[in-house]
């Protein structure tokens, strides 16, 4: 879990963490139902894990990068 917000912007963190810190407080403050928890980590898992995107810390993402990111989900997810 992410320790502080100063680890989150000195770039320490990774996109993984991250989703996984924000799923487990969802479910923590009863935000969402696990089956939702369930289904988001799935799409977690299709769009980000199997890229590498999700292992990058955050800090080494730019905005260009980023775009280029959902643009190529986008056309290789037919979405």
């Amino acid at each position: 879990m992410i320790k502080n917000a100063n680890e989150c912007r000195e770039g320490k963190t990774k996109g993984k963490e991250i989703f996984n810190e924000w799923i487990e407080r969802k479910l923590m403050y009863k935000e969402i139902q696990k089956g939702s928890a369930d289904r988001y980590k799935t799409d977690f898992e299709r769009f980000f894990v199997n890229t590498g995107f999700a292992k990058k810390k955050i800090k080494q993402i730019d905005s260009d990068e980023l775009e280029d990111f959902i643009r190529r989900q986008i056309a290789e997810q037919n979405l």
